[in-house]
């Protein structure tokens, strides 16, 4: 899957309509079918049977284990946020009092079976962990689960710029974590209107920065930074001086987001967050500038919002066929059961999905019940499990082989989805991707769009208006 220049990265060929339709549509799957589809009907029975049903003989790769962690905004606010006040120390500590006792119940499940290949540490905000509670975490997992010690593990831990020191990122390389994912969206408010102010967020880009350096100092094998766009009172100028500060500390991996405001009252007297957000051609321009600088710096764009550099092992992977997508997202493992711990975790064991509940109050509830925590899952189809491969494969390769699918499933594929194909052959028309006989293979010009194209696969996907229009047609 190299290209002309052997390099193996695919210029991306850009238009207002193609970056519209990747903003509208939003980023890629997490699970398949997605998390609203999960019913409370599945319960921590279903877990069990499943794993059970698990322990019979058969291939394995490994375990995948994510724990959920309280995040900045949620309660447990982090040192730097709150001057290391000990009232939040206590609420972190009290959280993971309950998450390791979760880790108990899952490893008496799962330790005997497989080595923990892959390990994420993370929250939808950045990670409130001091060194210490970190450093008691890890000995926990390393008493209750068989740690894979091998360079092929991926052990990682999301923090946020406001909290961490570079002693701090030291400290986790010691402690096994090898990747590290920061987030570069600071959670400090303006006293005056509870707005991030530029300054102020050019600070927390040079502070990313700064720990990047530590990162790579430190010996991480990779460093990934989450690079949010189109904040309140935020200009073009702006973003391209803040992605400049990050790409010239030179990051493995950059995550390109675009800010979603929090669903708040602005307090009165005080200006709405959302009344000082960009416009849409505004934040249209933030992305395009974002996407021409990565590429101008090198990165490879490898689908889903992800830019890595060539030889990062993503990248070395996507190219030579070999690239997996789970949970935590692009992997270099092929699939594997993931475990979820902590409130609101996802699992995906066998042929099931399965969350924790979403409710702290009711997580805490449960484990001192001695129940699994689960508020609810899946069990996916035959037809689930066809359609997730393909969404995998296309947006793990760009690519798909229709001759191997119909090896693997007992299925016709032009008769099977000659609906899907009906739909994908406008984007066809407009050079998104090509559809011969054998494959179906995305060009360079519909990477940016790979999770709309992956999204005609989506059985559980309810039409609307907005799914109809033609992704390249959105702004006329």
């Amino acid at each position: 899957m190299l290209h002309s220049d052997g390099s193996g990265i695919a210029p991306l060929q850009l238009s207002k309509s193609v970056l519209s339709s990747m903003e509208k549509y939003g980023s890629g799957y997490v699970t398949y079918p997605a998390m609203k589809h999960f019913s409370t009907r599945f319960d921590a029975d279903d877990f069990l049977e499943t794993v059970a049903d698990r322990r019979n003989p058969g291939p394995r790769h490994g375990l995948s284990l994510y724990l959920r962690m309280p995040g900045c905004g949620a309660g447990f606010d982090c040192q730097a946020c709150r001057g290391g006040s000990g009232r939040y120390r206590s609420r972190t500590d009290l959280y993971l009092g309950y998450l390791k006792r979760e880790i108990d119940m899952q490893a008496a499940l799962f330790s005997d079976m497989d080595a923990v290949e892959q390990l994420y540490v993370g929250a939808a905000a950045s990670t409130c962990l001091c060194t210490g509670q970190s450093n008691d975490l890890m000995q926990h997992l390393r008493h209750s689960f068989n740690l894979a010690a091998g360079p092929g593990r991926e052990y990682a831990i999301r923090i946020g710029a406001c909290a961490a020191s570079t002693a701090h990122v030291h400290a986790l390389h010691v402690q096994g974590f090898n990747r590290l994912s920061l987030s570069a969206q600071d959670f400090s408010r303006h006293p005056a209107d509870g707005i991030v102010h530029d300054g102020k967020r050019t600070q927390f880009s040079a502070r990313a920065a700064e720990l990047v350096e530590a990162a790579q100092a430190a010996g991480f094998r990779s460093v990934s930074v989450d690079f949010i766009y189109g904040h309140p009172c935020q200009d073009l100028m702006s973003v391209a001086r803040n992605l400049s500060i990050i790409i010239a500390a030179g990051p493995d991996r950059v995550m390109l987001h675009g800010y979603m405001p929090p669903a708040r009252t602005s307090r009165a007297g005080q200006p709405s967050c959302c009344a000082q957000l960009p416009g849409t051609e505004s934040r249209l321009e933030m992305f395009h500038r974002c996407v021409r600088q990565l590429n101008a710096a090198g990165y490879a764009y490898i689908g889903m919002h992800h830019f890595t550099k060539p030889g990062d092992d993503l990248a070395v992977a996507q190219q030579q066929g070999r690239l997996y997508r789970n949970l935590q997202g692009f992997s270099i493992h092929p699939e594997t059961d993931a475990i979820g711990c902590g409130v609101s975790a996802i699992a995906a064991v066998g042929n099931t999905y399965s969350q924790n509940t979403t409710q702290l109050n009711s997580y805490y509830a449960k484990i001192d019940a001695g129940m699994l925590p689960i508020g609810r899952g899946m069990h996916l189809t035959t037809d689930d499990l066809l359609r997730r491969f393909i969404i995998e494969r296309l947006a793990c390769n760009f690519e798909l082989s229709i001759g191997v699918l119909e090896i693997a499933y007992p299925i016709v594929f032009k008769e099977y989805f000659a609906a899907e194909l009906g739909m994908l052959r406008p984007m066809e028309a407009d050079g998104l991707l090509r559809i011969a006989p054998d494959r179906i293979t995305v060009h360079p010009r519909g990477r940016l769009l790979i999770h709309v194209i992956c999204g005609v696969f989506d059985r559980h996907r309810t039409a609307s208006p907005d799914q109809k229009i033609h992704p390249q047609r959105s702004l006329g």
